[in-house]
């Protein structure tokens, strides 16, 4: 049996056991490792009480509590894995993918589900006292640690599986990276836990015996993190893009000057974004990550020191090379590796941070998942190319999907959903507002009507960020060469760039 999951991750956060150093600050509350623990042995002995052996995956209401971060390590300690439910998201998506996943169990701190387990979970109820016998179960490296699930092309969610090995690998790559990181660090953790970067801001601390600050599900996570920086001196940030976007308009009344590394990713990142925090934070590093949650968070990845070189492509920053543990190649139409530099195709990943497949979803995993030289790839969907130095450059989506706030998104499933809905066919077309940032805009084939009863329907069954913030009308869609809708032309007729 293999337990490079316990050893390399696990064993490393419970050597924090009896510390009285800072582990999390929730929403001002400053949390010790030692208090963090009795919330872990809690969960721990709920979950070995009340749930069997078969009940490997479990559903966790993924607040911004202590609770909910020590049910992460409590299913990790008792041999399970957990699936996030985001607690805005409508109860109909919460069903959905109860109902793909096919778990039996979900932990709550107050919410009941019909038809599952709930084990609510109460604060009040947790012990004062740690017993250092907690134990960490030891099973199979293949068994999962998660399971995340993205926006799917059908209307379905699909189920990402990612394993202890996975997990393992990921973190080793983090490691070898060459991090200078310590306990006396301190690291913002901005995202929801239902993203995957959510799992990189979570580890990278626990294992440094670092504190972790996070952000409450409801505050605008810009303005937030200028607190936090100013009253905390952070040093080190998991971000996505939009986030340094929105910030650097007001650095001159941040306080930048404890940051030593910028981690940005989940969406493009453009040049004329990373210069003005450079400018401000001329010691620190910024790291541009890239990765599918198929592949276990990040890929590859390129540091950028001020006055260096900056190695973008219209704009676009470059996302590096690979790391140490996933390996990439770039693929033409035919399905041909490309080794001459310049050539755009579609970026595939390998390596031991790839997912086994999708959960219970045979279709998905035969078309996204190949094996070339023996090898088994993941098609990422991403157009990318490679410069005269090697280093991946990033073109854009191959298909529908685009990244809003860090998610990705398939537009596919907005226009399927509101189809189930109202009848009519939809296009979602992505564009940029006044700040730079993505939005989704409708366009409805058929005259205009009153929509509000269906959009509110709609933003029932959806994620707030999946949400179209722009509803239009055409009678009909204009038609391409080859009879498809032509999506350029509808941009321009609405003006949306």
């Amino acid at each position: 049996m293999n337990n490079i999951f316990t050893k390399r991750i696990l064993s490393r956060i419970h050597s924090s056991l009896n510390s009285d150093l800072d582990a999390f600050c929730i929403n001002g509350r400053i949390y010790s490792y030692s208090e963090f623990f009795t919330y872990v042995q809690y969960v721990q002995d709920r979950v070995n009480k009340q749930t069997d052996s078969n009940d490997k995956l479990i559903g966790l209401i993924c607040d911004d509590t202590i609770m909910t971060y020590a049910s992460i390590v409590a299913l990790w300690y008792e041999g399970k894995a957990y699936l996030p439910l985001h607690p805005k998201q409508p109860n109909e998506r919460h069903y959905e993918i109860i109902r793909e996943s096919k778990i039996s169990c979900v932990l709550s701190e107050g919410k009941y589900y019909d038809g599952v387990n709930t084990i609510i979970l109460n604060e009040n109820e947790v012990g004062i006292d740690i017993n250092n016998n907690i134990i960490i179960k030891e099973v199979c490296d293949s068994e999962l640690a998660y399971v995340l699930f993205t926006s799917g092309s059908t209307g379905k969610p699909k189920g990402v599986q990612i394993t202890r090995k996975n997990v393992s690998a990921f973190i080793d790559s983090m490691l070898d990276y060459g991090f200078d990181l310590s306990s006396e660090d301190k690291y913002l953790q901005p995202f929801d836990l239902t993203f995957d970067i959510s799992v990189f801001a979570l580890l990278m601390p626990l294992i440094n015996g670092g504190c972790l600050y996070t952000i409450p599900l409801d505050a605008t996570k810009f303005t937030y993190i200028a607190e936090l920086l100013e009253k905390y001196y952070l040093t080190f940030l998991p971000v996505v893009p939009s986030m340094i976007r929105n910030l650097n308009p007001y650095l001159d009344e941040v306080q930048t000057d404890s940051v030593r590394y910028t981690i940005v990713a989940g969406e493009a990142f453009m040049k004329d974004v990373l210069d003005p925090w450079q400018n401000k934070i001329k010691h620190s590093i910024t790291i541009n990550m890239y990765g599918p949650t198929e592949n276990t968070v990040y890929a590859t990845g390129h540091s950028f020191k001020y006055g260096q070189n900056a190695f973008e492509h219209h704009g676009g920053l470059t996302i590096g090379k690979d790391l140490k543990n996933s390996k990439s190649i770039i693929i033409d139409e035919k399905g041909n590796p490309i080794k001459s530099a310049n050539e755009i195709g579609e970026l595939c990943l390998s390596g031991p941070q790839l997912t086994p497949g999708y959960l219970n979803n045979k279709k998905e995993n035969q078309e996204k998942f190949f094996f070339y030289n023996d090898e088994r790839f993941y098609k990422t969907g991403d157009l990318c190319f490679y410069d005269e130095n090697s280093l991946i450059m990033y073109i854009g989506r191959l298909d529908s999907q685009v990244q809003i706030n860090g998610y990705r998104v398939e537009l596919n499933e907005i226009e399927s959903k509101y189809k189930s809905i109202s009848k009519y066919s939809s296009i979602a077309i992505p564009f940029s507002n006044r700040q730079g940032n993505l939005e989704i805009a409708l366009i409805i084939e058929c005259d205009k009507y009153d929509y509000t009863s269906d959009i509110e329907k709609l933003k029932g069954t959806l994620p707030s960020y999946m949400c179209p913030s722009k509803i239009l009308f055409m009678k009909r869609f204009p038609l391409n060469s080859n009879g498809k809708i032509d999506k350029r032309a509808l941009k321009e007729n609405f003006n949306l760039k």
